[in-house]
């Protein structure tokens, strides 16, 4: 066998559909080149991992650094490291930073800003826009889908917005034809605007009035818009950051009743906490879908169980500390800190036996890479793909603590939550960016174009 560049040795190798190896994994070249048990393989360098499991990154493909523009908030030297930190070794950004991401130049421009400030790979996302004729230059450039701020307002430009029916509608089947992925954040805004009115009216500025504003079921009314509208372009879509039981039922329920392509994901933020934490974060919990009630959380985790929910992501959103504690809840900015706390938590429900390997490795890697079309290198320890490695102590135990995180800002809602493992090591096409706890310098990270598959003719119902 000829020499590797990398081995890890004596490890618990955690393979594509739950399969564990205990033996070692070999890199070449920054990709996995095998996994087997018995001799290891010569390497210029073997680490043993004895006692630790070997997984594959997290592809967290929902996060916001805000570079360029915001920065006083997060950057993307920031917000990459803490996703290293967290084992997320591959982000997807989304495009309401300045200037907005809207055309093929956009996303050059902002990919020059980027470039050579990040820990982890990435991707980015374009804004769904009034003209869909930017999308074919965006698929060129591997952008890895649109965004649909459906009842959510993009800060930048006005253009960056479709206002009108009919330009929805070409965008979105341009989007098909282009096999692009539509991410749609699923909030009503005439109901929202409507309610929230009403409680500003009522003199309301407490934090609860935020969640009385957007309540379930105008998730649930967005959610079946876009699937009747994406049934009928062809439009692929995944529903952001669903948060409701009734939110649920409706992806259930369109599912069955429509030839639509509808993927869901979910953020630990929903999975974890619940209006009544909102006591003691005060309007430091605010966050779009706002944080729902018990039975809420209960029915997402019954999604995961049942395999209705596709992936998780952190929906990662930081604000400035002034943004966040304000006197009324109008004036808070919504968005919680989540990229660097997204493998843990869910890991400590591997320990916990709540979900499987297999679960967590198709929850946070798998899946979010195919869908944003990278599954052809990340997501998997498979030969020929990217080694994006975490290796993880399961027997050692971590406390979430803001003072140990990596974002500029670091508020958590997780604060001294405890979680069963302790990451060891990160590696990013087979590079060290994380050790004993470290994040290393210089930023490694590189943009990962899309790839997907195009679709001539748009999927429609028939009679």
């Amino acid at each position: 066998m000829s020499k590797v560049d990398l081995v890890l040795a004596d490890a618990a190798v955690h393979l594509p559909g739950g399969e564990v190896t205990e033996g070692w994994l070999s890199v070449i070249d920054g990709v996995v080149d095998a996994v087997g048990s018995g001799s290891v393989p010569q390497a210029g360098a073997v680490v043993d991992c004895q006692g630790k499991w070997v997984l594959p990154g997290a592809v967290d493909i929902h996060v916001h650094f805000r570079d360029p523009g915001f920065v006083e908030k997060e950057d993307f030297s920031t917000g990459s490291a803490a996703a290293a930190a967290g084992g997320v070794t591959t982000v997807i950004d989304m495009p309401n930073t300045e200037g907005s991401v809207v055309t093929g130049e956009d996303l050059v421009r902002k990919l020059r800003v980027l470039d050579g400030r990040s820990h982890v790979d990435y991707g980015l996302y374009a804004l769904l826009t009034d003209s869909a004729a930017h999308v074919d230059d965006l698929r060129a450039l591997g952008v890895a889908g649109l965004k649909w701020m459906f009842g959510h307002e993009a800060p930048a430009r006005p253009s960056a917005r479709p206002v009108t029916r009919t330009s929805i509608r070409d965008a979105l089947s341009k989007a098909a034809a282009a096999g692009l992925l539509v991410g749609v954040h699923a909030e009503d805004p005439v109901w929202h605007a409507d309610l929230e009115g009403c409680l500003r009216a009522q003199g309301r500025t407490d934090v609860r009035a935020h969640g009385e504003a957007r309540p379930p079921f105008i998730e649930a009314l967005a959610i079946a818009q876009a699937a009747i509208v994406g049934q009928e372009t062809g439009a692929r879509l995944h529903i952001h950051h669903l948060s409701s039981a009734k939110g649920l039922e409706m992806v259930t329920a369109m599912r069955a009743a429509l030839d639509v392509s509808l993927t869901v994901e979910v953020c630990p933020h929903h999975l974890f906490l619940t209006q009544d934490d909102l006591d003691r974060l005060g309007t430091r919990g605010k966050v779009n879908p706002p944080l729902r009630d018990q039975c809420d959380v209960d029915a997402l985790w019954g999604g995961i169980a049942a395999g209705t929910i596709d992936c998780v992501a952190s929906d990662h959103a930081p604000h400035t500390p002034a943004e966040k504690v304000t006197d009324s809840v109008w004036k808070t900015q919504s968005g919680l800190l989540g990229v660097e706390t997204l493998f843990p938590l869910l890991f400590d429900e591997v320990r916990g036996g709540r979900l499987s390997t297999g679960q967590f490795t198709r929850l946070t890697a798998e899946t979010p890479a195919r869908l944003v079309g990278l599954d052809h290198r990340k997501g998997a320890l498979s030969p020929g793909h990217d080694a994006d490695i975490v290796v993880v102590d399961p027997d050692a135990s971590t406390v979430v603590s803001a003072a140990a995180l990596h974002s500029k800002h670091p508020d958590t809602p997780f604060e001294g939550r405890q979680w069963r493992g302790a990451i060891d090591a990160v590696y990013v096409r087979g590079r060290p960016v994380v050790q004993t706890g470290q994040v290393q310098s210089p930023p490694l990270g590189v943009y990962v174009p899309s790839q997907h598959r195009g679709d001539s003719e748009p999927r429609r119902r028939t009679a």
